[in-house]
């Protein structure tokens, strides 16, 4: 059994909180402030590349133990890590807000009127209207599997897996440019993100030199581009020219996710404990923080007329908080520790 990479931890704990320092705005704080604005646009430009690269590398360390497991067995394994919390979750979701809607006054807040047939396609679609973060566990499982299908029949044929495999993920992501306009959510991520997932494979398996000045001069030539990016800076309607700043946006995430990957390995010192346990409860603080963030947000900002930046402060508080609770008390009764294990696949 390999030792546990603790520096991967802090770096999972790090995606983590950019996820949920995102999910803190809300698009009526806009009007208060750009800032917000910015902030969000440039912290979505690369949380998510991040969060799946770490997945891919993670793969790559069981990558072995994959091949030897059939696909029907790893299929059944992804689906109790994946698709298991997140149907358990979506229907908890629901049942909790269709009662909330009952309560005079709160269906103006937290909307309603979904019928659950609707629901359910909606949380395939990548869409929940409650829950919107459960798209990144069904696209997850889509890649997961997409790869260990893809490497099975690659290695048959004695190529560089890795190369071949990067290749391939680099054509999904064209079909999102060029033709995923219109498709639903779940595609969309599907396509843009795999190639992500397969670059965390490639930095486990390479160590990318970085002490070379030339790769210090393209990491900030990649930190200006998408920080000039993120204030929509950019902008064309001539579709070569957009097919461009997408690529450019493209290799500057791959750039930026490197430096992430090069920082948490070469300062161990630096890493705090708190965003540690972060990382190591990374599916439970992902999984419970939303809808309460966002519910919080619309409650403190468009109702009770809070500064943006105190719900910001505030809704961060509670995403930690909620989901830490969930663990302490799943620690102190024995059924909820089950009701983990059982409905979401969690280990406290």
């Amino acid at each position: 059994m390999k030792e546990r990479l603790e520096w991967i931890d802090w770096l999972k704990g790090i995606a983590l909180i950019l996820v949920i320092i995102g999910h803190t705005f809300r698009e009526s704080m806009y009007d208060e402030s750009m800032i917000y604005a910015y902030i969000k646009s440039f912290i979505y430009v690369f949380h998510m590349p991040l969060f799946i690269a770490i997945s891919g590398f993670l793969f790559q360390m069981k990558l072995n133990s994959y091949m030897d497991t059939n696909t029907l067995d790893f299929l059944k394994s992804k689906w109790k890590s994946y698709i298991k919390p997140l149907i358990s979750y979506a229907i908890i979701i629901y049942a909790s807000f269709s009662m909330v809607a009952v309560i005079p006054g709160f269906s103006n807040i937290i909307g309603g009127g979904t019928s659950l047939s609707e629901y359910f396609f909606l949380t395939i679609e990548g869409g929940n209207p409650y829950a919107v973060h459960l798209w990144y566990l069904l696209t997850i499982f889509l890649i997961v599997l997409t790869c260990n299908i893809l490497l099975k029949i690659i290695c048959k044929t004695h190529c560089n897996q890795i190369v071949i495999l990067f290749i391939l993920t680099f054509l999904l992501w064209n079909i999102r440019i060029v033709f995923g306009e219109d498709f639903c959510m779940t595609v969309k991520s599907y396509l843009k993100y795999t190639i992500f997932f397969v670059y965390g494979m490639i930095l486990n398996k390479k160590k990318i030199n970085i002490s070379t000045k030339i790769y210090s001069l393209v990491s900030v030539i990649s930190w200006l581009y998408i920080i000039i990016y993120s204030a929509d800076g950019i902008k064309t309607t001539v579709f070569f020219y957009r097919y461009l700043k997408n690529i450019f946006v493209l290799a500057s995430c791959l750039v930026i996710i490197t430096n992430f990957f090069h920082f948490a390995r070469q300062s161990d010192t630096l890493h705090s404990k708190f965003v540690k346990y972060l990382g190591k409860n990374s599916m439970i603080f992902y999984l419970f923080h939303q809808p309460f963030c966002a519910m919080l947000g619309i409650v403190l900002f468009d109702k009770v007329g809070l500064p943006g930046y105190v719900v910001c402060i505030v809704c961060f508080m509670g995403s930690i908080i909620l989901p830490e609770l969930v663990i302490v008390i799943s620690k102190k009764i024995e059924i909820v520790r089950i009701a983990l294990m059982a409905l979401f696949n969690i280990k406290v």
